[in-house]
């Protein structure tokens, strides 16, 4: 496999006799997606919906998913809020939900029944732990 080489119009030199330090990746994001990744337990071949896959995290997502052999589904538009919003009746028997987003006042809602039923996993995640 190649190594990523940026063009040179989008790379930036650095002079190293100056501090790197602010210019070196943040390796925050690429912890969460990839523990979430993990929490869901998916295998190669399966299916992962990435909710919201046009905000930050997403895109690293998508790539994450492509690079472990998942199926992806993307959520980035106006459906958002509502699949958000809904019932997690979307979610197929066995299927895992991994939360990490935070948003204010938010709230998953699933119905019991479907749920044991179906032997579907709700989880909750917070970064890096």
């Amino acid at each position: 496999m190649a190594p990523n080489i940026s063009q040179e119009q989008w790379a930036m030199g650095i002079d190293y006799r100056e501090d790197w330090r602010p210019f070196a990746p943040d390796p925050r994001p690429g912890i969460t997606v990839y523990k979430d990744l993990k929490d869901s337990e998916a295998r190669p071949g399966q299916t992962v919906a990435i909710v919201g896959a046009g905000g930050g995290l997403g895109p690293l997502a998508c790539q994450y998913d492509k690079t472990l052999g998942l199926q992806v589904i993307v959520d980035a538009g106006e459906e958002k809020k509502n699949m958000c919003l809904e019932q997690l009746g979307y979610i197929r028997p066995r299927g895992t939900v991994v939360a990490i987003g935070l948003p204010g006042g938010a709230f998953l809602k699933a119905p019991v029944f479907e749920t044991v039923i179906r032997m579907k996993t709700i989880k909750g995640s917070y970064v890096g732990n």
